[in-house]
């Protein structure tokens, strides 16, 4: 798949995000599968993302946990949200542990663009950033300054498990000279045929014990969400012969 038509694709749906994922309860999941120092509080709205091209409709949670022996306290926001059918009919052949010489390639071009500043897709990025800010700042929040750093490429969450990927990166957002270092995560699976997507957005300092919570978490969804077609079956198996 060329540049042109990757960028293309991803333009169509980075920036937008067609709803919030309803399939699977994070709260739920949260309590059976992290450790009780972590709490996970569902708020019961649907929001939307205000950016330049419109808005984003997605749901929200907060993740926070508590360090009994220093005493920290962190926390993050948990955003869920469905792509839509054009994002998710590009992501969905990658779900798949064994992939083609051109999809490893595509992988490879679509980092590229991640990686490379001036890109229409790193631009998305930073429109979704702003708009998140937004709900904090109003108005004002489209006159801060964005900075992506340390960023994380999109990739498999670790080799045998490929039907989830993450991507991530630092985020400083810069207030007339004054920064505020963030961290977001986003993890995308499959799910009844289209792509979903969570994502953490949490202060950098202290973010590490919610980055593996939110893998747990985010392991966890992508599994309810096979549910439906694993019937019993390994999900490692069905993935090797490309049966979802």
């Amino acid at each position: 798949m060329n540049r042109k038509k990757i960028i293309c694709l991803l333009l169509l749906f980075l920036p937008f995000f067609s709803g919030p994922s309803s399939a699977y309860d994070l709260e739920k999941i949260a309590k059976e599968h992290l450790p009780n120092i972590f709490t996970y509080t569902d708020i019961p709205e649907n929001m939307e993302l205000k950016t330049l091209r419109g808005e984003i409709p997605y749901h929200m949670g907060q993740l926070s946990v508590m360090l009994s022996k220093s005493g920290k306290f962190a926390y993050g926001y948990v955003i869920k949200a469905e792509l839509p059918m054009v994002g998710s009919d590009f992501l969905k052949p990658y779900f798949r542990q064994n992939l083609s010489v051109n999809e490893w390639r595509g992988l490879v071009r679509l980092n590229r663009l991640v990686m490379d500043e001036n890109s229409p897709l790193r631009k998305g990025a930073e429109e979704i950033m702003r708009g998140w800010a937004a709900g904090i700042l109003g108005n004002a929040a489209y006159e801060v300054k964005i900075n992506l750093y340390e960023i994380e490429p999109y990739h498999r969450l670790s080799s045998d498990e490929s039907y989830l990927y993450v991507a991530g990166s630092k985020i400083i957002y810069d207030v007339g000279g004054l920064e505020f270092p963030f961290y977001t995560r986003m993890y995308f699976f499959r799910n009844n045929g289209h792509i979903d997507l969570i994502m953490l957005i949490t202060p950098d300092e202290g973010k590490n014990p919610l980055l593996y919570a939110l893998d747990d978490l985010s392991k966890a969804a992508a599994k309810e969400a096979y549910a439906t077609i694993m019937k019993g079956q390994d999900l490692s198996v069905l993935l090797a012969k490309d049966q979802v």
